[in-house]
């Protein structure tokens, strides 16, 4: 039989789905039917093991079928709704409208390809407002705070079950997460449609919609599109109703209802349909008692320190289980359909490393979110960065072929990764380290200028995650003296320059990282980008062992190359970078507040230097006079807790030159032999005050309340912990 096209409506209750129907029901060539498997004469019709002939059968007899609850006649009598003229005698398409049965979507979806979706989203602190002050809708038995997130009371009849019924916020997290999914897997039958998007922006979210479905945005649509924004009916079933009376909620909700969705919801996928208000509201608020959310326990119950014996130093009960510590690195998942698609498609091409599909892909993706003319995947960002230098080298030694005899050196700041040297050794090139920029704590212009000599190869600029290097400045220093800049970026990813731009497009090149800690999730992977030709095709062949074709070589390479599961994990990963950003800016701010007044403890600030932050780290300041232990006494103390903090960076690079170490008690930081620098005042400062407190995506905005929490204590128990540790190293 031929397939006649459907339009399905899908949203949860209360979340504009008859104002939207009549939208689309406002073309001419569309039949609008309201929820046929709840109708009297379609009900419970077909179900999850019907077969796909069975819902064709149904939705032609649905179009055929006139009926007083199918066609909503009763309201339209009412007023309620529009009456469209104009209509074809038979539109060819048929919408269905549905906030029941989402048990049924994917099957519908999967044996129904003549079947449009259209999933409706709206916010759910909205909905569940909606909902409760609907007395048609909401049982005045019922209490709202315990129905909210379950909404059971609208589930069973006579202590039966409904069949096909989902209220409450739970159900709208279910729903949801599955439209999401199915919205990737199938994304020319599945549309998710943002409610608040169609409220706020109109006219453009409309073509974009009706586009999407084949259709021409009349002036029937147009026009009832702006009369039912126009003019207020007062009935809740009525789809007339101005912007300014569907916001209601923003001042009516229920503050515990927001702060328990905002601390679920808050760096999470879903929170992309919250209000930010409620984000905000659920990352830093505290209530004092949060109603239907039993995961966030009350301060007295949540382990915070209040003697010695209770520090897990000392013998208490860590903040955390052992097998569940809270890390410090990023460890964002990607969804595991777009994940498992990237795979598939390695395994379709049998193209497993050697750019396959997925880096290839990989690659077009990142110089388009960078805005760079071209992106160069690496096997990690160590490599990349050792064939950073390795490809300045070659330029100047074309340029210069005098330098070729020279040691030359690369200029990097003392106040950065410990393995920078190490990988400036491998390029076969001298460390010099720089002082840092005591705000942006980045290499310092200045300083680089001073060093700056006839052996100079590079600069080497490392962005931090609170603020880029000075860039301009750099480029000034550069084209004075010819010694070319190129930066470590590992932690600017999702950042944007002050002008605008994304990170990527300074100096020579800057080269990002894929470690599963990082902004970008690869599991492991690196890559370059650069807006020089120039540099390309050298940076290509260095990572295959230099391989132009088959039997020659252009240079001395190595295989630095990227498999294709990790691309593909970094593929998968990149459509979550936003969420990712979100959800660390959210810890941040709870760290924020947690943290503002705790005597000695300075939250490092993400100020102006970036136009737009990642938030990817919080790190702390201590303040020697005001806080009552040393770094590694605090970053001890909180380890014990089975808080992973980390020194921010570890000792001064240079301090220990010895490598392998003098004795077992030293801890090397830098290659053997290298010059002790000078003067380098503000990275001696910053190098033993500075802690990296955990984050990520394993770390929740109260595990931050926690933390924060944990240090205002420790901060009453100063004497008390020295006198303790001062024991503990006795006995030990």
């Amino acid at each position: 039989m031929s397939k006649r096209a459907v339009i399905w409506l899908s949203s949860m209750p209360r979340s504009g789905s008859n104002w939207v129907s009549q939208i689309l029901a406002s073309h001419s060539d569309i039949r609008l039917k309201f929820c046929p498997l709840f109708s009297y004469e379609f009900k419970n019709a077909c179900g999850i093991n019907s077969t796909g002939d069975d819902w064709q059968k149904l939705f032609e007899a649905v179009y055929e079928r006139e009926g007083a609850y199918l066609d909503q006649h009763y309201l339209r009598d009412e007023g309620l709704l529009p009456s469209f003229k104009n209509k074809a005698d038979a539109p060819s398409l048929l919408c269905i409208k549905s906030t029941r049965y989402h048990d049924l979507t994917r099957s519908i979806v999967e044996k129904c390809d003549n079947v449009k979706f259209v999933a409706l989203v709206r916010n759910p602190v909205a909905t569940i407002h909606s909902w409760i002050q609907n007395p048609k809708e909401f049982p005045a038995t019922a209490d709202p705070m315990q129905e909210w997130r379950t909404g059971a009371c609208r589930k069973f009849e006579d202590g039966n079950p409904i069949t096909g019924e989902f209220w409450g916020f739970d159900d709208w997290k279910q729903v949801t997460t599955e439209q999401l999914q199915l919205a990737e897997e199938y994304p020319d039958r599945v549309r998710i449609l943002r409610y608040e998007d169609l409220v706020e922006q109109g006219q453009p979210v409309l073509e974009d919609l009706f586009d999407w479905l084949g259709l021409s945005l009349t002036e029937a649509t147009l026009e009832f599109f702006k009369s039912s924004q126009s003019k207020t009916i007062d009935n809740v079933r009525a789809v007339y109703k101005k912007p300014e009376d569907v916001v209601r909620w923003k001042t009516e909700a229920v503050d515990d209802i927001r702060f328990a969705i905002g601390s679920e919801l808050v760096g999470r996928r879903l929170s992309g349909f919250v209000d930010h208000e409620t984000l905000a509201l659920g990352a830093a608020w505290k209530p004092g008692q949060i109603i239907g959310y039993t995961e966030r326990l009350p301060l007295a119950d949540r382990g915070i320190k209040s003697s010695l014996n209770e520090l897990a130093a000392f013998g208490g009960e860590p903040l955390f289980p052992k097998n569940q510590p809270r890390p410090k690195g990023q460890l964002a998942v990607p969804d595991w359909a777009r994940f498992e698609a990237c795979i598939d498609a390695a395994f379709e091409a049998k193209r497993f490393t050697n750019d396959g599909p997925n880096t290839r892909a990989l690659a077009e993706a990142l110089a388009s979110y960078h805005q760079v003319k071209h992106v160069v995947i690496y096997s990690n960002a160590c490599v990349a960065l050792i064939a950073a230098m390795q490809v300045l080298y070659e330029q100047r030694v074309a340029d210069d072929p005098a330098l070729k005899s020279r040691r030359l050196k690369v200029l990097f700041p003392g106040f950065t990764y410990v393995g920078l040297p190490h990988l400036i050794r491998w390029a076969g090139f001298e460390p010099v380290y720089c002082d840092v920029d005591p705000v942006r704590h980045t290499i310092d212009p200045s300083a680089a200028k001073a060093l700056i000599d006839e052996d100079t190869l590079a600069i080497m600029g490392v962005h931090q995650v609170n603020a880029p290097c000075d860039c301009d400045e750099l480029a000034k220093l550069s084209e004075v003296t010819g010694v070319p800049v190129f930066y470590d970026a590992v932690h600017a990813l999702g950042c944007k320059m002050p002008n605008g731009m994304p990170s990527g497009g300074r100096g020579e090149m800057e080269i990002f990282s894929l470690h599963a800690t990082k902004m970008l999730n690869g599991t492991e992977g690196g890559y370059i980008t650069t807006n020089n030709d120039r540099l390309v095709e050298y940076l290509s062949e260095f990572r295959n062992f230099g391989y132009v074709e088959a039997s020659r070589i252009s240079c001395i390479g190595l295989n630095g190359k990227l498999n294709e599961l990790h691309s593909a994990m970094a593929l998968a990963s990149l459509d979550t970078l936003d969420d990712v950003s979100k959800g660390n800016k959210a810890r941040f701010e709870a760290y924020e507040a947690a943290l503002a007044n705790v005597p000695g403890i300075k939250l490092i600030p993400y100020a102006d230097h970036y136009s737009q932050h990642n938030y990817e780290f919080a790190v702390i300041l201590l303040d020697s006079e005001l806080w009552p232990l040393s770094r590694e006494e605090t970053v001890f103390l909180l380890r014990a807790e089975n808080a992973l903090a980390v020194p921010y960076y570890n000792e001064v690079l240079y301090r220990l030159s010895d490598y392998p170490p003098s004795s077992p008690s030293d801890q090397p930081n830098t290659p053997r032999g290298l010059q002790v620098p000078e003067n380098l005042t503000v990275t001696d400062r910053l190098a033993r005050s500075m802690i990296q407190l955990p984050v990520g995506d394993l770390v929740s905005v109260d595990d931050c309340q926690i933390i924060g929490e944990w240090f205002e204590s420790v901060s009453t128990l100063g004497n008390a912990i020295r006198q303790g540790l001062g024991q503990l190293e006795v006995s030990a």
